[in-house]
């Protein structure tokens, strides 16, 4: 997969590139904005990971992140920039949804026609 040069000094840097999980900094995703914030600004770190309950990584988060008011989609957690502070799903998700929205009222529309005629009749 890799070239053997690269191989050899991914073999002797081996120390370097690998952190201990004991040294990250990360937080739930249950933490407050302003806990993420506080890490990210005393620990001088450019992304840490965010973790659900039961330890696995469900995203990264920066200061860039919190500092331009990006949220993360509650459907596929991608960074986003909201348009608006009830904004909650990314542009790609919006879609769906609103796609779904509106073929559940064409439904009910078409449902009621249905009715109106079956009266009609």
């Amino acid at each position: 997969m890799f070239s053997p040069s690269i191989q050899s000094l991914i073999e002797e840097k081996a120390g370097s590139f690998i952190i201990p999980a004991s040294r990250i900094a990360f937080v739930e995703d249950e933490n407050p904005l302003y806990h993420a914030f506080l890490i990210l600004t005393k620990m001088k770190y450019s992304k840490i990971p965010v973790l659900n309950r039961k330890q696995k990584v469900v995203g990264l988060i920066s200061l860039a992140m919190i500092t331009n008011k990006t949220k993360l989609c509650e459907v596929c957690n991608q960074a986003f920039q909201p348009t608006n502070n009830r904004q909650k799903y990314c542009p790609e998700c919006r879609k769906i949804k609103e796609g779904a929205a509106r073929a559940k009222a064409r439904r009910g529309y078409e449902k009621r026609e249905r009715e109106y005629k079956k009266t009609m009749a």
